[in-house]
């Protein structure tokens, strides 16, 4: 079955009002997937979101949204990488940093150095 935009923006907006109410990682696999989907400013605007919810404090938030950043990199501009790039080495030089914030950091340059690679 194929969506069309407003199918989309809709099933986004449910799953991102459950992401921040649900610890099931179900929802973030289906917002994932629904986000690649998205076209042009939808897509702008679900990266801006996560890049937020990304800078959050709390530890578990953040692992939801690195975790949703990992998953669309494939789909990230250039100017998208370089603000999650950004983020990831100040997270990364940050001494006082937790151990498993710093690992989601490595893991999300990870994909997006593999979506360097695979785009030249």
């Amino acid at each position: 079955m194929k969506w069309n935009e407003k199918q989309l923006n809709h099933a986004f907006n449910y799953l991102k009002r459950m992401l921040n109410q649900d610890d099931d990682w179900n929802y973030i696999e289906t917002l994932a997937a629904i986000t690649v989907k998205l076209s042009g400013k939808q897509f702008d605007n679900a990266f801006n979101y996560f890049i937020s919810g990304f800078n959050c404090e709390e530890r578990y938030t953040y692992d939801r949204y690195a975790g949703l950043l990992e998953r669309i990199a494939q789909r990230l501009d250039e100017k998208q990488m370089n603000i999650a790039l950004k983020h990831c080495m100040d997270r990364l030089n940050d001494k006082n940093e937790h151990q498993n914030i710093r690992i989601k950091c490595i893991k999300l340059i990870e994909e997006i150095l593999i979506n360097v690679m695979n785009n030249n």
